[in-house]
């Protein structure tokens, strides 16, 4: 393959545009797929788990 490619972009590629997909059914999807809920009709049966904020300062505890 030449190049990698993301999550959604082949999600995107791989199905007609046209046709509303989420409408019976709720998914969860991972990070690889924001974006999904602006551009889908049933935004409101997709759901996107918020990104863990990262720590900083954090030390490693010595035994």
């Amino acid at each position: 393959m030449p190049g990698s490619i993301h999550d959604y972009a082949l999600f995107k590629s791989e199905r007609p545009p046209q046709k509303v997909w989420f409408e019976e059914a709720d998914i969860i999807v991972d990070l690889g797929y924001l974006g999904i809920q602006k551009d889908e009709q049933c935004s409101e049966n997709i759901y996107i788990p918020h990104k863990k904020p990262r720590q900083s300062n954090k030390t490693l505890n010595q035994c």
